[in-house]
């Protein structure tokens, strides 16, 4: 799923059923935190949060599927 360059700040509840998501690229957007419905997708292997505005601690997820993760 590509959402590059969107200006989202923050992403929908219903992505949380998005449960066969493997890549998710978010970069270039206006996040401050880490988007929290992306924990519960446990086939994520790619997440791409580069050039947004994330600051403060990452209280990160451990998924067995993850290989990939851009702040």
């Amino acid at each position: 799923l590509n959402l590059e360059g969107n200006y989202i700040h923050h992403l929908p509840e219903e992505v949380r059923t998005l449960l066969h998501l493997r890549n998710i690229n978010l970069s270039r957007n206006k996040f401050h935190t880490f988007p929290d419905q992306l924990t519960s997708l446990q086939a994520l292997e790619m997440i791409n949060l580069e050039e947004n505005e994330i600051t403060g601690e990452f209280k990160g997820f451990c998924t067995v599927a993850l290989l990939s993760l851009d702040l």
